[in-house]
């Protein structure tokens, strides 16, 4: 297995401004429409599965709520600069009633739609942690992407090799695959299959951001060799995972704190190596874990992003 360090690249960062500019372009012109992850990648060249992250950590805001946020922004306008009805002002913001416009509304500026109208002179800006705010005339915009987390993840690049997995399939919040690994256990012991030196793993599907908690695709997996009869039943499925290049960092410590490694790791480590996320399989493998009688300080995860070259 090759593996590479990696170290800041500025041109890398520069790349990655760029796109996500493109990403905020798109999103802007398409508020009227509910632009779709997939079309906000597309126009950003990600992979829509990796985006979310990448977007969060650059803008600090989720797709979905910077598009809130900027309806919002230009509802405001819209109330201070035309004669618009109320009741078209909040469907253009993507609300269906005025009632609840007006509780988003007053939630985001603290006055109701008709206060704001009737005292308002001049246009107050939300929260922005990148400085990107809804603007009616086209030109140059202020954005400043968020640098802050992600220094305490190394990473490194690895040239893997291709793996083929037994999997057991889990549909819900990713937190609770768990009761999918104890099956996958019991289904390996009852078949009598050698996985003395196997790895236990997790793939993930879904992006969490995006995809109702119910509805959250993982598999409990454990790699296999050879062509002995495997288990079947409902749910099992065999899986090749791609070799090739790979970003990868190691957590030491609780599975609780997983998810934040990802995000930093994703958003913040892999945009300054000079690679991006590519549409692939991420992973985890469980290095050492509860099946080793060990406390969770001493879980040792590693994890998986597959990546292409910017």
């Amino acid at each position: 297995m090759f593996t590479q360090e990696v170290g800041m690249r500025d041109g890398t960062k520069a790349v990655y401004r760029l796109r996500i500019l493109e990403a905020l372009d798109y999103i802007e012109d398409h508020l009227d429409e509910d632009p779709s992850i997939p079309h906000i990648a597309e126009a950003a060249h990600f992979s829509p599965f990796h985006f979310c992250r990448v977007f969060r950590a650059t803008t600090g805001e989720t797709p979905g709520g910077l598009v809130k946020r900027l309806r919002l922004e230009r509802a405001a306008f819209r109330l201070l600069t035309g004669p618009e009805p109320m009741m078209l002002i909040a469907l253009r913001a993507g609300y269906d009633s005025n009632s609840s416009f007006t509780r988003a509304f007053s939630a985001a500026f603290g006055e109701t739609p008709s206060q704001f109208r009737a005292l308002r002179r001049s246009l107050p800006c939300l929260p922005a942690p990148s400085g990107y705010h809804y603007c009616p005339e086209k030109g140059i915009r202020a954005f400043e992407p968020v640098t802050e987390g992600g220094n305490g993840v190394e990473g490194r690049l690895v040239d893997l090799e291709p793996m083929k997995v037994l999997c057991v399939r889990h549909t819900g919040p990713y937190n609770q695959i768990g009761e999918a690994f104890q099956r996958l256990g019991d289904l390996v012991t009852r078949s009598g299959m050698d996985v003395s030196r196997s790895q236990w793993l997790a793939i993930y599907h879904d992006d969490q951001d995006t995809t109702d908690q119910a509805s959250l695709r993982s598999d409990a997996c454990v790699s296999i060799e050879g062509d002995d009869p495997l288990p079947s039943g409902e749910g099992v499925t065999v899986l090749d995972i791609p070799g090739g290049d790979y970003a990868t960092t190691r957590h030491i410590g609780s599975y609780s704190m997983l998810g934040k490694v990802w995000g930093e790791f994703v958003g913040a480590w892999i945009p300054a190596s000079g690679y991006r996320p590519r549409h692939a399989h991420c992973f985890e493998i469980y290095v050492k874990g509860h099946g080793d009688g060990c406390p969770e300080s001493e879980f040792i995860t590693d994890i998986y992003e597959p990546v292409d070259p910017l």
